[in-house]
Parts: C-alpha cells; structure tokens; sequence
C-alpha cells in the first residue's frame, strides 16, 4: 500500500452535511472497491462522540464513555508496530473537490436524488453501486456536481409520486427491485435495510448516511421498509397497510432466489423507530419481527449500523484464522453455584465497532474469566479490529458467538432444507474466529433436534438458549443436557441485564434464580448483561457472593461451565446423549 488518503467530514448539523457526506460515501466505496484508499475521519472534540455516552449505551442502562472518536482510535492503533497500515504515509485532503480528485477515476457519473422523495436516496445508493456513480442533492449539483464534468446518469426528481401502489416508497423500491435486485446486478451476499433522508437530512446528521461506502463498494440493494402490516409508517400514513412489508417479503424471496442456496445474506440495519406511531411494537419487537421475517430465506441481521465508519477500508486488511485460548486445567464438579456471565449484543457493527473500545480498555478486564459475545462473521467486516481484540485479549477474556451463530437468525425458522447453507456458513466463520460455543441462541422458539443436530457440528463446545417466545413461540428452556456430545443449557431470563445499580441488579438475581438454589448439588447460571464493563460485572459477582454466603458461588469461564455440564449429564443415566429432553 503506497499511501492512504485521510478525508475529515464536513459537520454543521445543516443539510448540507447530509449532502457531503452523502457524496462523501459515494466517492470512498467506489475507490476502495479493489483495495483500501480513502478512510473517512470525524471531528474529534467534546461535541464529536469524544467522550459522551452511546446512544447504545443509553438505551441500555449503561454509559459508555470512549477514550477518542472511533475512527481516529482504530487509526491510531492499525498504525501501531505490528499492524498491517504501521509506516503507510498519510495524506489528508483538505476539501470535497481534492477527495473527488483522488477517486474520480473510479466514477462514471451522477445520481441526482428527490428531497420531496426520501427514500430515492436509498435508490440512488443503489443504482451508484451497481453503475458507478455519485448521489447528489440537486443543491450539491448545483455547487459541486456541475464542476465535476460527470453526466447525468439518473435525475429521480418527480419520478415516483406513489400513483403505482398509493406509496411513494414502495413505487421507488419496486423500480429497483425489478430493474436492479431481479436482474442479479445487485448482491446476494448484503442487502441494507438503511434510513431514507426523512427527517435525518434536516438535522444534518452524518448518521445512516457515511455507512453506504460499504453499500456502494458491495453494491448492496438499499432500502427502508417497515415489517408491520397492521400499522402504516408515520412518514407515510395513508399508505395501504402492510404494503411495505409486502415489498419487504418479495426482496428476501428474490435475494434468496437470487442466492441460490450459496451462501446466506447479511441483512444491515434497522428501521427507523421515528418512523413508529406511538402504540406500536417498540424497537426490540421490532427487531424480533424482522429477524423472525428473514430468517427462511437464509438471511442474517446486522441489526445495529449507525456511526460506523470505514467499512470498505476494513475489510482489506490481512487475515488469518485467529486463535483464542482455552482454560489451562479441568475442574472437577463440585456442589457449587457454577456461575458464567457474558457481555452481550456483539452481533452488531456498532457495538465492535464503537462500544467495545471503552469496554475493553476497561482497567478491571482480565482479573476474572468473562465471555465476550462477539459473532464471528465479523472476521469479514472487521478482519483488523478482530486480530485487534485476539491480540489483546487475557487469559480470562473468551470469546463466544453472540445472537443465534455467525449472524443474528431464528434458528427454529430455517427450513430443513436450509441448514447446509446455514450450517456451512457456520462452520466457515467459526473455524476463523476460534469459536466453539454459541453463547446467546436468541431465538422465538425453543430450540428442536434439527436445530440442535445441526448446531453440534459447528459448537460442539456449548449451546446456550434464550428463547423470546415471541409470535406463538412456546418459550420453554431447554433443560440441561448433552445433545451429540454438545452441552446444552439456557440463559436468564427473568433477568437479563443490568438494572440500575450493582445492588438492585443482585437483588434481582437472588429473587428470580439464587435464593432458590441449593448447597447440596451443582447449580448453574448463565447470565448475560448488554454492554457492561468488567469493573460493573465482578462487582456485580462479588454482591452475589455477599449477600449469599451460604451459597459457594464460583464465577467460571463459558467453556468451563460447558464442560461442568457435560460432566453432571454423564452422571445421570436419563441424560444420555441419546435421550433428548421431552421438551423438544
């Protein structure tokens, strides 16, 4: 690599940082479609995401406070001795026009989108894929389009007014779907559920829009559809009902036609929750509800997408399998609390991308075991951030696949003749990351014998259930138990998180789970807490410890705990491998 080019957005929370970023995107996913050039950097102040909590983070009860903005703080440690862009000279680009000089050999025109028409902008995106080209506002042509010298290749001004279906949107989309996706001009592999210009424009956010260079560069199909066929989406009220999703159905039916049973398609992003009337499904069903859409159509969810920076850059860094420790010695099964906690809800871009900075540089990280979600697919989106986390992990730190495998499905929705593909996408991406256990198995249903059959060949370590029962699911918890050799168990449910404070989480936990326990038997729980430190999670350990002292409650690592089970099924003859519980 001779040289990277640095290019720092334009921010002042006007359209007009829409537009630039936008063009910015554009330019970035052309030019690093055979091979890393351009990578994109923020401001980096009080006002930048330096320091201030994640909205992740928030949402979820737990501040997360970074060290630096994202994108400066994997370019300074990619950099570093040892890492593939150590001793690459940098060049920074000071304006739009030196950015679009560097990569305009690799644009072959402009796509104008349709202010009065959000979702063209997810059109354009995909037509720039696919045919090489700019997105621009008409304002952005105007002042910087026109200079450029490029054609015209598509003007959507005034193309879609909703008279085909009774929906702007859905008119748009359909013209892509049967001009772009049907034709196989778009990939199979990426499609981007991604927010449309509503309302996101006017407050001139950078987020869902600096995220498309991965999208062009892939030539993924864009969209934003709703999943719900009983409310109309609140940028669209008169539309008929369910018509979105209707749409929705026919883009995973011709991806996975489209497909042909290869390989799986990995589903980024999510809807947009303003786009919600107040009385509907709030986001976590809404997530349910997609996942539960796409999954027998062999599609995956990358649920969280926003402020994730450089993803047509990262993923030329060199790669090897990676290789992660195991436990140096075997415990023996004694009449203990066998107690395994895991930092969840890794199986997104964000959370590795952004929220994992500040939870592994955690000062407390590595004085206890832990296991660490993190879907081993992103060995593909994040080759140098993974070798990254591998590289600096402890002998306490373990990773884990996180929601449902390599990608976040129902796996009680795939249909048996499915699971090859399923199964062999699996086993691809957890041979790479040194992955044996599927920590999280978020499901709506509880798991079946083909579910668990084709789960043991590719984590033959573990199998930890976390059933929804969502949409009719029949929500039980698999008993504990050895199924071809794999230890099976489940995760809390009745609490799932943390709740505030160390102490109200604890006394959660002794009413739902350790208050019924026994000192005279081996007792197990696996708990999982979304995007808490280490320091929040021993402390946490240590208050269990506390407040039951007539309780020996030893915090182990996940394959330990596996193993523990595997060691009480052998002791009980109506636990045989062959004797599956009745319950599936």
């Amino acid at each position: 690599m001779e040289k990277i080019y640095l290019y720092q957005l334009y921010e002042d929370r006007t359209a007009r940082t829409y537009d630039e970023t936008m063009a910015v995107a554009c330019m970035q996913g052309l030019a690093n479609r055979d091979g890393a050039k351009i990578y994109i950097v923020c401001q980096d102040d009080e006002n930048h995401r330096n320091g201030r909590p994640s909205s992740v983070g928030r949402a979820c009860g737990a501040p997360i406070i970074r060290p630096k903005a994202a994108p400066w703080f994997w370019l300074d440690v990619l950099t570093k001795e040892g890492r593939w862009l150590q001793g690459v000279p940098q060049v920074m680009l000071g304006s739009l026009e030196e950015l679009f000089e560097v990569t305009k050999d690799y644009i072959k025109g402009i796509a104008i989108w349709d202010p009065a028409a959000p979702s063209t902008v997810n059109v354009a995106t995909t037509v720039a894929g696919v045919e090489e080209l700019l997105v621009l506002s008409p304002e952005l042509y105007e002042s910087f389009g026109k200079n450029t010298g490029l054609p015209v290749v598509w003007d959507f001004r005034g193309m879609f007014d909703g008279s085909v279906s009774g929906s702007v949107k859905v008119d748009a989309y359909r013209w892509a779907l049967e001009n772009y996706l049907k034709p196989g001009l778009c990939s199979s592999t990426i499609i981007g559920n991604i927010n449309d210009a509503w309302r996101i424009r006017e407050e001139g956010r950078t987020t869902f829009v600096l995220e498309r260079d991965r999208y062009i560069c892939e030539k993924a199909f864009c969209f934003e559809l709703s999943p719900w066929d009983y409310f109309p989406s609140a940028d669209e009220p008169d539309q008929p009902l369910g018509i979105e999703k209707k749409l929705m159905l026919e883009i995973f039916e011709t991806v996975y036609k489209n497909a042909g049973g290869r390989h799986m398609t990995e589903f980024c992003g999510f809807f947009n929750g303003a786009k919600l009337f107040r009385g509907q499904p709030d986001g976590v069903l809404t997530e349910w509800e997609q996942v539960h859409l796409m999954s027998p159509y062999n599609i995956y969810q990358n649920t969280v997408m926003n402020d994730v920076y450089n993803q047509s850059f990262h993923k030329w860094a060199p790669f090897a399998p990676l290789k992660q420790g195991r436990p140096k010695a075997k415990k023996k099964l004694e009449n203990k609390v066998y107690f395994c906690m895991q930092v969840c809800d890794m199986d997104s871009a964000t959370p590795v991308y952004d929220t994992m900075i500040a939870l592994w540089h955690d000062p407390a990280r590595g004085e206890l075991p832990l296991a660490w979600g993190i879907n081993p697919n992103f060995c593909g989106v994040f080759p140098d951030l993974m070798k990254y986390f591998y590289d600096t992990r402890t002998e306490n730190d373990y990773i884990v696949a996180d929601s449902s495998g390599a990608g976040y499905f129902n796996a009680s929705r795939i249909p048996t003749e499915n699971w090859p593909t399923v199964r062999a996408h699996n086993e691809y991406w957890y041979n790479h990351a040194d992955v044996t256990i599927s920590g999280m198995v978020l499901d709506s249903d509880h798991a079946t014998k083909e579910v668990l059959t084709n789960y043991a060949r590719f984590s033959p370590d573990g199998f930890c259930s976390l059933v929804s029962g969502y949409r009719g699911g029949k929500n039980l918890r698999l008993d504990r138990q050895l199924f071809d050799d794999m230890p099976v168990s489940y995760m809390t449910k009745g609490v799932c998180d943390w709740l505030g404070t160390c102490e109200n989480t604890a006394a959660a936990l002794n009413d739902f789970y350790f208050k019924k326990m026994s000192s005279t038997r081996p007792e197990f729980l696996y708990y999982r807490l979304c995007y808490r430190n280490p320091s929040d999670m021993f402390a946490l350990y240590r208050e269990l410890q506390r407040t039951n002292p007539n309780l020996d409650i030893e915090l182990v690592d996940p394959y330990t705990y596996f193993d523990l089970i595997r060691q009480e099924a052998m002791k009980k003859s109506f636990w045989e491998p062959s004797n599956v519980s009745s319950r599936l």
